[in-house]
């Protein structure tokens, strides 16, 4: 039992953090400023790392959400979130043994989040 209780902790550590972002992506922020809101996050909520490249938050906006990028040659690109940008943010952690992705699409309309749609 203790490994699906732990299993369940760290999604739970996502689903947290993707609520969390929902109430804090805005138009005009900066891709970095996300990611470090997503990454500060995860570490409050109890992941002890991030197993992917030690990144814990792969972010892309606009034309960008089309990419492929390996962790290894991922930088956040410099850009700010526009009105009608698509979001996408991969989030990788870990909490004790358990390692897990969880990639997540977000729409913004005149700084209201309008969908969130959890690959």
């Amino acid at each position: 039992m203790l490994n699906k209780i732990t299993y369940h902790q760290v999604q739970n550590i996502a689903k947290q953090t993707i609520e969390f972002l929902k109430t804090q992506i805005k138009v005009g922020m900066s891709l970095k400023e996300l990611r470090r809101l997503a990454e500060d996050k995860m570490f409050s909520l109890g992941a002890d790392s991030f197993w992917y490249w030690d990144i814990g938050a792969f972010v892309f906006a606009g034309e960008e959400t089309t990419l492929s990028i390996s962790g290894k040659k991922y930088v956040t690109f410099e850009r700010a979130i526009a009105e009608n940008d698509i979001i996408t943010v991969d989030l990788a952690r870990r909490y004790s043994i358990f390692g897990a992705t969880t990639p997540a699409r977000l729409s913004l309309k005149t700084e209201k989040l309008l969908k969130i749609l959890t690959i």
